[in-house]
């Protein structure tokens, strides 16, 4: 299992000056945790391995801390599973520490670990007092999925 920060900074939209100011001061702050997704259309296979390659040249590193599935595509969630196998193959090639999901529900994380056999290390989802997932959270509980 790898140990997962809860705080971290997105760089959506962040460019320049600003961008590395930021990501600078969050690095000498203690928190080592930064959101560099540069775009969301990453689903299937190839493209997804692509993404994955553009994400680790642009920081110029060998492996990334944590890849996620952004949104899934319910209505041909076989590209998302393609996606998944995707993140799969490269964790197993160490070009990522951990692999999960966004935006999931209970019935989609299902899918996801009865295809593969592989639980993902999270899913990432709007949680709050006025959005509170209960049933969501309490699944991803107890097949070891961190919120």
């Amino acid at each position: 299992m790898v140990e997962m920060p809860y705080f971290g900074l997105g760089t959506f939209q962040a460019e320049g000056d600003k961008c590395a100011e930021a990501i600078e001061f969050v690095l000498t702050h203690d928190h080592d945790l930064i959101d560099t997704a540069q775009a969301y259309e990453n689903q299937g296979y190839d493209s997804a391995k692509y993404s994955i390659e553009q994400s680790l040249e642009r920081p110029q590193t060998d492996y990334i801390d944590l890849l996620l599935i952004h949104w899934p595509y319910p209505g041909d969630f076989e590209r998302s599973l393609e996606t998944w196998h995707t993140l799969i193959a490269l964790q197993a090639a160490g070009k990522t520490r951990a692999i999960g999901v966004s935006n999931s529900t209970i019935d989609l994380v299902q899918k996801t670990i009865e295809d593969s056999g592989v639980v993902p290390a999270v899913n990432q989802v709007e949680f709050h007092p006025v959005l509170f997932q209960v049933d969501l959270m309490d699944y991803c509980q107890q097949k070891g999925v961190l919120i």
